[in-house]
């Protein structure tokens, strides 16, 4: 008999601790509370905590979502309770939160460096980098990304919030960084651009 099987033999309970089902040690403390909560509907306290509706439907969904793969005579009978009253779920997708990097043109003047962009990197993070690889000084510079798609509709976006990251700009290989020396003088009527 499996762990969730015996399960099953307590629909009325109101209350549980899972720390001692060893049948259960493979999963993660997430997965193992989400498959009990699953197979008792009527549980309402589990290791100490009240379950919320939420908690409840969380667990419902991750049960089906862990038993839909498998064959048909494998399926214990709160799978298809559970089926009945969500319908069949698509798998959830996989989201790569992992840092990124692209390749940009760094241009100055008639100088063009490519350049691998971490995009978890902030404006001010890059300004620095840009100010080391160009040999420019400390604040005489101004930043701007131009997104080729997009360039004849946008324009170069100026990257003014040193605090901000990267990716939020959505930089894309190929995408230019231009770097515009800073107009000393503000009755200057060149912008650099």
């Amino acid at each position: 008999m499996d762990g969730h099987r015996e399960a099953e033999f307590l629909p009325e309970a109101e209350g549980s601790e899972s720390e001692g089902d060893s049948l259960l040690k493979t999963y993660t403390d997430q997965e193992r509370c989400s498959l009990l909560l699953a197979q008792l509907p009527s549980v309402v306290l589990l290791n100490g905590s009240t379950v919320s509706h939420g908690d409840r439907e969380d667990a419902e969904r991750f049960f089906i979502r862990h038993y839909q793969d498998c064959p048909k005579q494998e399926l214990p009978e709160r799978y298809h309770v559970l089926v009945s009253k969500y319908g069949r779920l698509a798998p959830l997708a996989e989201v790569d939160l992992s840092p990124r990097s692209t390749m940009v043109d760094v241009r100055w003047g008639e100088k063009v460096e490519a350049m691998s962009l971490h995009l978890e990197q902030t404006v001010a993070e890059l300004r620095k980098h840009i100010r080391a690889l160009l040999q420019l000084p400390h604040h005489g510079i101004r930043l701007f990304y131009i997104n080729r798609e997009m360039c004849s509709v946008l324009g170069p976006e100026e990257l003014k919030c040193g605090t901000r990251a990267l990716h939020s700009y959505r930089i894309q290989d190929g995408d230019e960084i231009l770097v515009v020396p800073k107009v000393k003088s503000r009755s200057s009527s060149s912008s650099g651009l």
